[in-house]
């Protein structure tokens, strides 16, 4: 509230978390960028333009500094394997529309992103206290892990937690928490299966 005082509500729709919002949108990025170049017809094209700009507007308005990096990054590396001409494309769009001019003209929009690792900002101390104990965690369950879900995460994590963050549903960090909840046999063969669909 200190410091995001101009925040005054983040988008949430039935996720109950915006950061989770904004992960379920980045997934839908590259569906929503095609669309319209794959409509023929004029009303489908613009039909595919709004959609495109609502979803843009929709992440833009969960003020989830994570999920903007993730989107750009997505959307800059699927650009680049579909083709040349679209990234240009996306690139003019993104600098002359009245959207990416209000992006880029927006303070509060540069406040909230350069936040990212301040200290001061609670969420992400908040975060980086909650990792340190899934650090000490992990150092007790490396080879077995403490058991899958969020229970059982709750149930180890309060003796490991530091003051003040005594409760916490998950280590907010996909490769902590697989780490954490299955030992390094199962961070493997996450990273395993990733890159054999990269693959």
């Amino acid at each position: 509230p200190v410091m995001f005082s101009d925040i005054t509500g983040r988008v949430v729709s039935t996720f109950e978390n915006p950061n989770v919002l904004g992960e379920f949108l980045i997934t839908l990025l590259p569906l929503f960028i095609l669309l319209p170049v794959l409509s023929r017809k004029v009303w489908k094209k613009n039909g595919s333009f709004l959609l495109l700009a609502v979803a843009f507007a929709c992440l833009y308005f969960t003020w989830s500094r994570g999920a903007w990096i993730c989107a750009v990054f997505s959307i800059v590396l699927f650009a680049m394997l579909s083709s040349k001409k679209l990234f240009s494309a996306m690139v003019w769009v993104l600098l002359l529309t009245p959207i990416g001019v209000s992006l880029i003209s927006s303070t509060e929009f540069w406040h909230r992103l350069t936040s990212i690792g301040n200290l001061a900002d609670s969420s992400t101390s908040y975060r980086v206290f909650i990792w340190r104990a899934v650090f000490n965690m992990i150092s007790d369950f490396f080879g077995s892990g403490i058991g899958i879900g969020g229970e059982a995460f709750s149930k180890v994590y309060i003796g490991y937690s530091f003051a003040g963050i005594e409760t916490a549903p998950h280590s907010h960090s996909l490769y902590l928490q697989l780490l954490v909840e299955g030992g390094i046999l199962h961070l493997l063969f996450f990273c395993a299966t990733v890159f054999f669909v990269l693959q």
